[in-house]
C-alpha cells in the first residue's frame, strides 16, 4: 500500500500485489483503492488466485501465483499512518450457507430483471465476499457490493429464465445454489416507474413540477446557470430532482426494498448534469458490452442497443448516436459531446460517462472538468462537476466554479463565477437517516438538499438544455 491521501473530500491509495524472486521484485498488479482512517485489509490464496480486499471489496487480484510466503508492508504514506495489527489464519473450508429461496424477490420487465435476497447467517465465519449469478446454466454475472442484482443484458419479453444464486466466502468457497425461474412479460408491458421528462410523454403541473401521468413520476428542475459558446451554443444546468427513488418486491417471506435513488453530490435524488452514458456488460465487466443507456438531463432514459460496428444507436426514435471509436455522443443537429469524465472509485455511478466537451456542427465549443471520485486517482472521475470554460472565460480561466465541502460524498455548497454577474447561491445540503416510504425499517444514512436559495437571476436568463430535454 503506497500514498495515501486526501483529495476533493476523498482518500485513495495505490494497492500493488509484488513477486520477489531471487531479491528480484515484479510488479504482478496495481490498482487504486479508497483509504479511510481505519483500514482492513485482507489477502487470500486459492487455487493459484491472489485476492487482496479493502474493507471487504475485492480491489486486486493475480493468478498462476504458484507457492512462496505472505508479506504485507506500506510506504510513501501521511505521517503517523501504519499498520497496527498482523493476523494470519488457516483457510476454512466450509462452504457458505445457501441462500433461502423464500427470500428471493424479483421484479420483471419485458427487457429487465431485477433481484434482491436476504443473506443467511455466515456460520463458517469466513465471510461472502461476492454473489455469483447464472443464467440458464451459464455464469452471467457478478455482485460485489451488495444482496441484489439487475440482469439488464439481452433479456426479451415473453421469455422464461433460469437463474442460480451462489455466495462464495473470502476464502473462496463457493455455496450451494439458490435457483428461481421467472418469465418475462410480453413487449409493451409497462414499467410504473419512469424517470425524467420524455418528449413523447404526457406531464401535468401548476408550479414547475411535471407529473408524468403514465407513471406519476414527479420531475422538478431549478436552473441554475447557461454556459455559453460563440454561435449560439448553450448549455443550460439545473439540478434536477426525481421522485420514484424507491420500489417494493414481494419475496415469500416478506417484502423487499429497492433504494434506486442516489446522492452523488447534490442531496438523495438531486442531480446535475447535461446528460450521462452508462454501459451493460454481458457476462460481468470483464465480458463484452451488450447496451448503453443515455440518461439525459432531467433523468429520462433511452438505450443505445444497435451496434453497428461500434457504433451504438437506439430504436426509440431519438436518433443520437455514440462512436466507441472517439469516445463521442452525436446529437440529430450535428452536435457532439466528447464523453471525457468517467465515473470511477467507490462512486455511487462507477461506470458512468459524462460529457467533457459540448462541441456544434460549426465546432464552437464548451468544455467541462469533474472532481476526482472517492477512491480514484485523477480529476474527472466523478459526476461531480468543478469548471466550466466557455467562450466568455478569461484567458487561461474558467466561466463557473462549483464549490463543495468535504463529506465523505463532497456537496455542491456554492457556484462561483468570473464573468462579473450578480447571481448568488445558498445551497445546504445536510445529512439525514432516511426510510423506504414502504417501511420504517431499514433506514439508511444519507444527505437530503434543504435549502437552495439563487439572487440575481432573472427568468430570462434560463433555456432548455441543449439535446433531448
Amino acid at each position: 500500500m503506497s500514498g495515501a491521501g486526501f483529495a476533493n473530500g476523498g482518500c485513495g491509495a495505490t494497492l500493488t500485489i509484488n513477486q520477489r524472486l531471487n531479491g528480484v521484485v515484479t510488479m504482478l498488479s496495481i490498482n487504486a483503492v479508497p483509504c479511510a482512517t481505519t483500514m482492513v485489509m485482507r489477502s487470500v490464496v486459492y487455487s493459484n488466485v491472489v485476492w487482496v480486499l479493502i474493507n471487504g471489496s475485492v480491489y486486486g487480484a493475480y493468478t498462476t501465483v504458484t507457492g512462496g510466503l505472505p508479506g504485507v508492508g506500506c510506504h510513501d504514506t501521511q505521517s503517523g499512518n501504519m499498520i497496527t495489527a498482523i493476523q494470519l489464519v488457516q483457510r476454512s473450508h466450509d462452504l457458505p450457507a445457501p441462500i433461502n429461496t423464500s427470500t428471493i424477490g424479483t421484479s420483471v420487465f419485458p427487457n429487465q430483471v431485477n433481484v434482491q435476497w436476504q443473506e443467511p447467517a455466515d456460520a463458517t465465519g469466513a465471510g461472502i465476499v461476492s454473489h455469483i449469478v447464472n443464467r440458464n446454466g451459464s455464469y452471467w454475472g457478478q455482485s460485489f457490493t451488495g444482496v441484489d442484482y439487475t440482469d439488464a443484458v439481452s433479456v426479451a419479453p415473453s421469455t422464461q429464465y433460469t437463474y442460480q444464486l451462489q455466495d462464495i466466502s473470502f476464502h473462496g468457497i463457493t455455496g450451494t445454489a439458490a435457483q428461481f425461474v421467472v418469465e418475462t412479460p410480453p413487449a409493451g408491458a409497462i414499467d410504473p416507474r419512469r424517470t425524467g421528462v420524455r418528449p413523447t410523454g404526457a406531464y401535468w403541473g401548476g408550479g414547475g413540477e411535471q407529473i408524468d401521468m403514465r407513471s406519476g413520476n414527479v420531475n422538478y428542475s431549478v436552473p441554475l446557470l447557461k454556459a455559453q459558446g460563440r454561435g449560439g451554443l448553450g448549455l443550460a444546468l439545473g439540478l434536477t430532482y426525481n421522485s420514484q427513488n424507491w420500489r417494493m418486491d414481494t419475496s415469500p417471506s416478506g417484502p423487499l426494498y429497492w433504494k434506486l435513488g442516489d446522492d452523488i453530490g447534490y442531496g438523495f435524488g438531486w442531480s446535475l448534469m447535461a446528460g450521462s452514458l452508462t454501459p451493460y456488460w454481458n457476462g460481468g465487466w470483464w465480458g463484452q458490452i451488450d447496451h448503453y443507456v443515455f440518461t439525459d438531463s432531467s433523468g429520462a432514459k433511452y438505450n443505445l442497443n444497435v451496434n453497428t460496428n461500434g457504433v451504438w444507436s437506439s430504436q426509440e426514435g431519438i436518433y443520437i448516436y455514440y462512436d466507441t471509436s472517439v469516445n463521442r455522443l452525436y446529437f440529430p443537429d450535428g452536435s457532439f459531446w466528447g464523453m471525457g469524465c468517467l465515473s470511477a472509485g467507490t462512486e455511487a455511478d462507477a461506470g458512468t460517462s459524462y460529457p467533457t466537451l459540448i462541441q456544434d456542427s460549426n465546432g464552437n465549443q464548451i468544455f467541462l472538468k469533474y472532481l476526482m471520485g472517492a477512491g480514484a486517482f485523477s480529476l474527472n472521475s466523478s459526476a461531480r462537476i468543478g469548471t466550466i470554460e466557455d467562450s466568455r472565460a478569461p484567458s487561461g480561466g474558467v466561466t463557473y466554479t462549483f464549490i463543495y465541502n468535504t463529506d465523505a460524498t463532497p456537496h455542491l455548497t456554492n457556484i462561483l463565477n468570473s464573468i462579473g454577474t450578480a447571481e448568488k447561491y445558498d445551497i445546504s445540503i445536510t445529512p439525514v437517516t432516511i426510510h423506504s416510504p414502504f417501511s420504517s425499517t431499514p433506514a439508511t444514512a444519507s444527505a437530503q438538499l434543504t435549502t437552495l436559495g439563487i439572487t440575481g437571476m432573472s427568468a430570462s436568463e434560463w433555456h432548455r438544455p441543449q439535446g433531448l430535454s
